[in-house]
């Protein structure tokens, strides 16, 4: 009978530290990511302002509307159903708006089928910034 409990213990002992394994691993790879995709961003944001700096603006808006149907494939592909998903559409047709050109064919009819703004909020994280500018159809 003590064997058996001795057995059930060290079980409980090592799927609690098991737990606290993979909880702290979990959490230092999560950070990791988010370090990464905020690097990303800051580099990113910083070489679109280089590129407006530098009087190169109208080639970078249009390299970054040709490079808009790609996202709004992967949107609808592998993000169906994310927070946050019909904002950042509304962001990809405010782009082509601001822009004075209608969407390509391939996105035309996603964009065009997006539902009134004001029912389309941000990803939780992003909740404090506001809609994208525009108005609702």
């Amino acid at each position: 009978m003590a064997e058996a409990k001795r057995r059930f213990f060290d079980l409980l002992v090592g799927l609690a530290l098991g737990g606290v394994a993979g909880a702290t691993l979990v959490g230092w790879q999560g950070q990791k990511t988010f370090t990464s995709l905020y690097l990303v961003q800051a580099a990113d944001q910083a070489h679109v302002a280089a590129e407006i700096a530098a009087g190169r603006s109208e080639p970078l808006g249009a390299r970054i509307l040709d490079s808009l149907p790609g996202y709004v494939d992967v949107i609808r592909e592998q993000f169906a159903d994310a927070p946050g998903r019909d904002w950042a559409l509304w962001a990809v047709r405010d782009a082509y708006s601001a822009a004075g050109v209608e969407p390509p064919e391939e996105i035309a009819a996603t964009l065009a089928t997006l539902p009134e703004r004001a029912s389309c909020p941000p990803p939780a994280g992003l909740s404090a910034r506001p809609a994208p500018a525009g108005a609702s159809p």
